[in-house]
């Protein structure tokens, strides 16, 4: 966030096919700009010393490279627009091209205006790059150095950014996850864009996995929960073109003609007929390698039917379960548990029937920090009213915020915090349970002993210390993570982070109170009195 500069608030909203835009109306008009252009470079607007500074400064954070075009200094590309609003605001718009683009490729008409590398990646990378690279904006001279830039870039990207993510995150992750059953439960997409790695390159993933030197158990879990993610995404690009074809001939918003398209495809996905193996191993197989620029057959070694390879049953994963949960997610539908278990864990699965397609939305995808704001009104009423259903909530639009921006230490630290209470909440109300199922008439004041090894916290001490990892001088993070600590029972290292929350803050008050409780715990009272006359000391301080 710039102090000083306001964005348009907007929304994707995917329905019955089509890809809405939903956007905030400014208060701006054609004359109201001030920096960019309006007219595809035409005429370029050089803003003002105060919005140039701020935009500098934007463009310092996220890494991207100052370059002139018709004698204007610009700090991202040429058709993102800053207006000086009715109201005396500034506001800037039209972000589609912010980040550069990779490489081009032939085969891909105009790729550099949407394959673009993502922000973790610009951020980390070592030179800032120029949003305008591989575009007809840039004069050939200055065009040939941002665009030797950029194909430096992409080929740190694919030959050293993606090995080092397989082999040093991702294989052993996954691996841990199998030991501990939780394979299906990984979020490759958020580990992916943590790492500034674009969906897209899952396929050369899939031929980096196979190649890899993991075990072969290993490596078949890995590329069935590749190959998952990949027929997910290209399933629901299917169904949505079946959807949008069936919609212009109707031209009605009636629910239920694409309710039965949308089963129609299903049961062909899905279905064991001649008409479904088909589907998979040509249109849908093609399209996958055409989307993720691969081939199954060099990835797999083997010239696999596809449906069968996923449904295989496997210790680690059930490629099935994983495709079918990624499609509801993703395509905004709600199919009956029930059945979809059944199904998964069958060799030969039951038709899907109108009872068993229990909805059909459509999806909507905010930016990160409306989900986050929703997300931090359900925390804040569910601590407060002690509600389970709250957190859970709470947990899933910070996680959606976190799919957005999975690098953002304050959604990481919310969601690492909820999960976190979500454990004391439940333990709770058993104690509740057990004192209403017995003859006690009081309820223990003794705190709640929780374990540190249960999913939910290993979960939440994973997400605290990514949030450590994105910024490890956060005296709050450092703090709610020394917390989190000591009500696991983990003394010593509660001791050190609150220790490190107070070297970056000494005057945190929260962080100094559970010092100096800690200390008394264990027995430290003379260190424990000098951490309470400071608290008191910080506390009474006049306000300058």
């Amino acid at each position: 966030m710039i102090p000083g500069i306001c964005v348009p608030l907007c929304c994707l909203v995917d329905y019955k096919g089509f890809r809405l835009v939903a956007m905030s109306v400014a208060p701006i008009n054609k004359k109201s700009i001030v920096y960019g252009s309006n007219n595809s470079g035409a005429t370029l607007f050089p803003g003002n010393a105060f919005l140039n500074g701020k935009l500098e400064k934007a463009s310092s954070i996220l890494n991207l490279k100052k370059h002139v075009i018709k004698g204007t200094t610009l700090y991202g590309p040429v058709d993102m627009e800053a207006h000086l609003g009715f109201d005396g605001r500034l506001y800037l718009l039209d972000f589609s091209r912010v980040f550069p683009p990779e490489s081009p490729r032939k085969e891909l008409k105009g790729s550099h205006l949407y394959n673009l590398l993502r922000p973790e990646f610009c951020q980390h990378y070592r030179v800032p790059l120029c949003s305008d690279g591989f575009s007809g904006f840039v004069s050939e001279e200055g065009g040939r150095e941002h665009n030797a830039e950029i194909d430096t870039a992409t080929r740190y990207l694919r030959e050293t950014l993606l090995p080092d993510f397989v082999n040093r995150d991702l294989l052993p992750q996954l691996e841990e996850a199998l030991r501990k059953g939780t394979l299906e439960e990984y979020s490759l997409p958020q580990n992916m864009h943590s790492r500034g790695i674009n969906i897209r390159h899952l396929g050369l993933m899939t031929i980096l996995v196979a190649c890899s030197s993991a075990s072969p158990e290993l490596i078949e879990e890995t590329c069935v929960l590749l190959l998952s993610e990949m027929t997910a995404r290209s399933v629901k690009i299917l169904l949505r073109q079946a959807i949008r074809s069936r919609m212009r001939q109707l031209r009605v918003p009636l629910e239920q003609p694409y309710r039965q398209v949308c089963l129609d495809y299903l049961n062909l996905l899905l279905g064991d007929t001649l008409q479904s193996r088909q589907h998979w191993n040509t249109t849908l197989r093609k399209f996958i390698e055409s989307k993720f620029s691969f081939s199954v057959t060099v990835a797999l070694k083997e010239e696999p039917d596809l449906k069968a390879y996923l449904r295989k049953q496997r210790i680690g994963i059930n490629g099935i379960s994983v495709l079918l949960s990624r499609l509801q997610h993703m395509a905004g539908l709600t199919l009956d548990p029930n059945w979809t278990h059944r199904y998964a864990q069958s060799a030969k699965g039951s038709p899907l029937e109108e009872e068993h397609l229990v909805e059909m939305k459509e999806r909507i995808k905010s930016m990160s920090i409306i989900d986050h704001a929703q997300g931090y009104l359900l925390k804040l009423k569910g601590v407060e009213q002690g509600s389970v259903p709250y957190l859970r909530n709470a947990i899933l639009k910070f996680e959606e915020a976190l799919a957005a921006n999975p690098n953002n230490k304050f959604i990481l630290r919310n969601l690492a915090y909820c999960l976190f209470r979500l454990e004391v909440q439940v333990e709770t109300n058993k104690r509740l349970d057990q004192l209403l199922g017995s003859s006690q008439t009081a309820l223990s004041s003794k705190p709640i002993e929780l374990s540190f090894f249960s999913p939910q916290m290993e979960r939440a001490k994973q997400y605290f210390l990514a949030a450590i990892q994105a910024d490890a001088s956060d005296a709050q993070t450092l703090y709610k993570y020394g917390h989190f600590l000591v009500r696991s029972g983990q003394i010593e290292s509660a001791l050190e982070y609150h220790l490190r929350a107070l070297e970056e803050d000494p005057n945190h008050l929260p962080c100094l109170l559970s010092l100096e409780q800690l200390l008394t715990r264990i027995g430290k009272f003379e260190l424990a009195q000098k951490i309470k006359e400071r608290y008191l000391q910080v506390s009474f301080r006049e306000p300058e």
